[in-house]
């Protein structure tokens, strides 16, 4: 069989862009290990290189969505430029932060640049459980203050809560507090252990088999807003048990349940390292010595999960 996909691979839908490892937080769960303490900026892309970076993935679409993230996006003073570079090219903008820095002049510059969105992370209801696990006393007040903010600047809003065997049991409240306040998304993230993530205890099977059913059933009722399963394999084999009709049972790509990683999804890391996702550390190029085009297409790390030796 001819696994060679130079000439055919499908471009990105979607993008990852961390664009620094500098943080305000010092999250118990972080892949990246970011943290306050990374306060050195040297090494990370320039602007001029992460606008020929956003220039390179146009050329494959211009239907791509690019998240930008971190670290901490909302450190990088040319953030507003960026975002106003990818949108101008077609590119779907969108930001993936933990809020602390998201003020109401911020805001207005981000979506007079063409920011699509904003992801949010709160991790509890509880604000101690939160600021515990973000590693900041006051960070929940300050995501709270974010959702203020998104709602008087009318900028769309989701929220991503990291599941852990502390807080499973919120499941159900936190997508109730998502509508109250507003939120069009729920992103349910199951832990992947990487970075200091590696320290942190992920959830029992067991939880994992009961938070995917609760969550699977939710995302099956509700109406008012999206709920979404991140880095969760099981989610599809769960709808279908719970529904064989269920149209994401037989979905395709970013909304039905598989990783897309290396196959329509990657990640640029702050220094210009390109990665099938952020949890993979194994870089397959560097755009600072190759085209994004000819990694994405050409990378043998990339090709092989496009055609994966599957057994059994």
């Amino acid at each position: 069989m001819n696994t060679d996909t130079t000439d055919t691979a499908d471009p990105p839908f979607l993008v990852a862009l961390n664009l620094t490892r500098r943080c305000n937080l010092n999250c118990a769960h972080c892949y990246l290990d970011a943290d306050s303490r990374n306060s050195d900026a040297s090494g990370e892309l320039s602007t001029a290189e992460v606008c020929g970076l956003l220039d390179d993935i146009a050329a494959l679409s211009d239907e791509t969505m690019v998240v930008f993230t971190g670290g901490e996006p909302l450190l990088r003073g040319d953030l507003v430029e960026l975002v106003g570079h990818a949108t101008g090219l077609g590119l779907m903008a969108v930001l993936g932060s933990n809020g602390l820095g998201l003020n109401d002049r911020r805001a207005a510059d981000l979506k007079a640049a063409g920011l699509q969105g904003v992801g949010i992370s709160l991790d509890s209801l509880d604000p101690g459980a939160h600021d515990e696990f973000r590693g900041l006393p006051g960070s929940w007040a300050k995501a709270m203050a974010a959702f203020d903010t998104c709602r008087r600047t009318d900028l769309r809003f989701q929220i991503h809560f990291s599941v852990t065997d502390d807080n499973a049991h919120e499941l159900e409240d936190m997508i109730t507090f998502a509508k109250d306040v507003g939120a069009f998304v729920v992103n349910v993230f199951f832990l992947v252990c990487t970075g200091r993530g590696e320290k942190v205890t992920n959830i029992s099977a067991q939880t994992y088999e009961q938070v995917m059913r609760r969550l699977t059933a939710a995302a099956r009722n509700e109406t008012e807003i999206m709920i979404r399963a991140k880095c969760a394999p099981h989610f599809k084999r769960m709808a279908w048990q719970l529904d064989p009709d269920w149209p994401i049972t037989a979905a395709h790509g970013y909304e039905a349940g598989g990783c897309l990683a290396g196959s329509r999804y990657c990640r640029v890391t702050p220094t210009g390292g390109v990665t099938a996702c952020p949890y993979i550390e194994d870089e397959a190029g560097s755009i600072r010595q190759q085209s994004f085009a000819q990694i994405w297409r050409d990378a043998p790390q990339f090709q092989a999960l496009r055609a994966p030796k599957l057994t059994g």
